[in-house]
């Protein structure tokens, strides 16, 4: 029995491949550029960099390995799973839905980071949830960019302190409250 159809039909569509911590499907007609070996390599070192920093192994935790959809553009996605804009990871059911730009794309440590907090969750999907019923946006988001940490021109903690020093910075209480982090500009 397949309990979701848009999966069965992503299958259809895509190949897969697999390395030690991953299942990989991906549009080979239409990924001509995406070089699915290079992802495995750059999706097995964030998962090493995302153990080391969680001191967790989700796969191990989960008993099996995560699945990648990897869309080779915003239509195919959007066509296939109904998502045009965003990248999704499901830690409830240890998958990822992503478009990869190359070797060393923040999108890919951003989703599975996701996946690394599901063993921390008190909740059956698997996310931080406040009051037992609302999604804790301001932790799930949260510990997912500062597992990210892109090391860019600019350093995060300098904006942070810059902001800080200026009163510009959100309160902490505030958006990590139950609406505050809906009610920050996302930057």
């Amino acid at each position: 029995m397949i309990k979701n159809l848009h999966i069965f039909i992503i299958l259809f569509f895509f190949l897969s491949c697999s390395s030690e911590h991953f299942v990989i499907y991906y549009d080979e007609s239409k990924s001509q550029s995406i070089k699915t070996t290079i992802f495995i390599q750059d999706a097995e070192l964030r998962y090493w960099q995302l153990q080391q920093f969680f001191d967790e192994d989700p796969v191990l935790w989960r008993g099996r390995k995560i699945e990648i959809f990897l869309y080779p553009d915003s239509t195919t996605q959007y066509r296939l799973m109904g998502s045009r804009n965003t990248m999704v990871a499901r830690p409830w059911t240890h998958q990822m839905h992503i478009r990869w730009k190359g070797e060393g794309d923040s999108i890919l440590t951003h989703e599975m980071a996701h996946l690394f907090t599901a063993p921390f969750a008190e909740h059956f999907m698997d996310v931080p949830i406040r009051y037992g019923f609302m999604l804790d946006l301001g932790i799930l988001e949260g510990v997912a960019a500062a597992a990210q940490w892109e090391v860019d021109e600019i350093d995060d903690h300098i904006v942070s302190a810059v902001l800080i020093q200026n009163k510009k910075a959100p309160k902490l209480q505030t958006l990590f409250g139950p609406a505050g982090f809906w009610t920050q500009p996302s930057g």
